[in-house]
């Protein structure tokens, strides 16, 4: 992957009369400034990762009416109101009422009001009232509110985030 002097938010690329066109993922499902960054790949997948200190990222929203298929690397926060079809890895994620994740999320801070069928590597962990779990999860802190649905394995450890590289 190249080096870039900006970090990217996300790049979807597509062959235009024989040329590669790139838009800011950010600038399609938000209303922020889209982030200018050189197209490098052809898949709407999304590569960064937290630890790499960029704190000051913008919240990347994705509504109701998107749907991803691959996995979702970003440095800042998440909120989720489509459907995501692959693993999750942030520094924050909260799935609305109907937001769905459908592959393994790890994140430091993950509240969940939606659904995720998969494992859930996080440091902080809200399950609210009529969310939807199904799979392990591993956390260092558990917060499950009256009413949430949980089916699996849950196990505390002091740093969740390290059992995944």
């Amino acid at each position: 992957m190249a080096a870039f002097a900006r970090p990217k938010i996300a790049t979807i690329c597509s062959k235009v009369a024989g040329g590669v066109r790139g838009r800011s993922i950010l600038g399609i499902f938000s209303m922020s400034k889209p982030v200018m960054s050189k197209p490098v790949m052809s898949e709407p997948v999304l590569k960064h990762k937290p630890e790499q200190g960029l704190t000051n990222a913008p919240t990347l929203t994705l509504p109701r009416s998107v749907t991803i298929e691959g996995a979702i690397e970003y440095p800042g926060q998440i909120v989720l109101a489509g459907t995501i079809e692959g693993d999750v890895t942030c520094a924050s994620l909260t799935v609305t009422e109907r937001g769905v994740v459908n592959g393994a999320v790890r994140s430091n801070t993950v509240t969940v009001l939606g659904e995720i069928n998969g494992e859930i590597f996080a440091n902080t962990l809200f399950l609210k009232a009529a969310c939807s779990v199904t799979g392990d999860i591993f956390h260092n802190q558990l917060i499950l509110e009256d009413g949430c649905y949980f089916e699996g394995k849950s196990r505390r450890m002091i740093l969740p985030l390290q059992l995944v590289s």
